[in-house]
């Protein structure tokens, strides 16, 4: 029984050893910027991780997919929204998810 257990253990460990390696070889290849694949973010108390559409094939459907519309109402809008609002791009916004709103010190909304 005692060597019936080792070989299990053994295969586990073989097993295990090797998923953990190919889960560490596949990387992902479609980053959000050069130093940063992926965010982690918890929403409604529960692990959400934020990264781009792995698949390079990938083409965008539906309203999202259309380049040209009638303006209006279909307008180029400024980037800045009104006197006191700071606009900011998508690498704070993540940096912001990451360091405040996950530590509890900033809430998005």
């Amino acid at each position: 029984m005692k060597s019936k257990i080792n070989k299990l253990f053994a295969f586990v460990t073989v097993t295990c050893g090797g998923i953990i390696f190919i889960s560490q070889a596949v990387a992902l290849e479609v980053n959000i910027s050069p130093d940063v694949a992926s965010v982690e973010a918890v929403h409604n108390g529960e692990v959400v991780n934020i990264q781009r559409i792995q698949d390079q094939g990938h083409v965008l459907t539906g309203g999202y997919s259309k380049t040209s519309r009638k303006c209006p109402p279909f307008c180029i809008q400024p980037m800045k929204v009104a006197d006191g609002v700071t606009t900011i791009g998508e690498l704070e916004l993540l940096e912001f998810i990451d360091k405040k709103v996950n530590a509890g010190t900033g809430v998005l909304i």
